[in-house]
């Protein structure tokens, strides 16, 4: 068993616990936080070592808002790009050399933001799916969870 290769998926509030683990323990290499980010509470703490980050937020979230804010679930977030900007400083990635492509998923069209240059050769890459609400379902024929494996087990 490889304990140097273990990641962490979670949904929703899955996603913001598995961002909260990954910042106070050493125990991922990856992360998948799909249709959340950071709260402003676990933007503020220092992770306890680098690792690639694949996050997902949809553009029409009406339960966690993409641009930040206040939930109805009682946590304010910040930015799906702050949340992602906040890993590439934990993971000491360099902030300017970001890689922005277009893609399509199912029925969405996505803008993916891939930061590199990270400690160990980790990548922070998040991607805004335009018109997705709270839904990790992007249409017939998406293979999010194959991406999302690829991902990680490369990094």
């Amino acid at each position: 068993m490889n304990f140097n290769k273990t990641y962490g998926i979670g949904i929703s509030n899955g996603a913001l616990f598995i961002n909260k683990v990954a910042k106070e323990t050493k125990l991922f290499s990856g992360i998948a936080p799909i249709i959340s980010q950071q709260s402003d509470v676990i933007s503020k703490i220092n992770s306890k070592r680098s690792l690639s980050v694949y996050q997902i937020n949809g553009t029409s979230d009406d339960l966690i808002p993409f641009e930040g804010g206040s939930s109805m679930i009682g946590h304010t977030f910040v930015s799906a790009k702050k949340s992602a900007e906040n890993w590439v400083k934990n993971s000491n990635c360099e902030l300017n050399n970001i890689i922005e492509t277009e893609h399509k998923w199912g029925d969405f069209s996505v803008s993916s933001f891939l930061y590199g240059d990270c400690d160990n050769n980790h990548i922070i890459k998040y991607h805004l799916v335009k018109g997705a609400g709270h839904q990790a379902n992007f249409g017939g024929g998406d293979l999010l969870y194959s991406r999302i494996w690829d991902f990680l087990k490369e990094h």
